[in-house]
């Protein structure tokens, strides 16, 4: 079932109202930090050329620079992430593990 990320940032806007920032070494909504300890170069919303994010809170975070798409600017995927990282999928094949990158392949056509 896909997430409802409209439903969720309202939620988290709601929340950051009531109690102030969660997260206080990093962007107040997506939790966007540049000093790990995550980070984004395994997640399925880091673009192929690795310098974009296109998950839906990062991109709803007034704190994050954006490009003229929309897109979450990422400078560095191997110290950046937010708090909404997903690792890609990996699927065992013949005792090694490979990255499922046709589902990513899939979803990175529109990023």
């Amino acid at each position: 079932m896909a997430k409802d990320w409209t439903k969720i940032i309202s939620g988290l806007k709601k929340l950051l109202e009531d109690v102030g920032p969660i997260w206080p070494k990093s962007t107040k909504l997506a939790g966007f930090a540049s000093s790990g300890p995550y980070h984004c170069a395994n997640c399925e919303y880091l673009n192929k050329d690795r310098n974009r994010c296109r998950q839906e809170v990062m991109m709803a975070d007034p704190e994050v620079e954006k490009d003229d798409k929309g897109l979450a600017i990422i400078t560095n995927p191997e110290i950046q992430c937010c708090d909404f990282v997903e690792p890609v999928k990996l699927v065992q094949i013949g005792g090694e593990y490979a990255r499922a990158r046709s589902s990513r392949r899939e979803k990175q056509i529109g990023a």
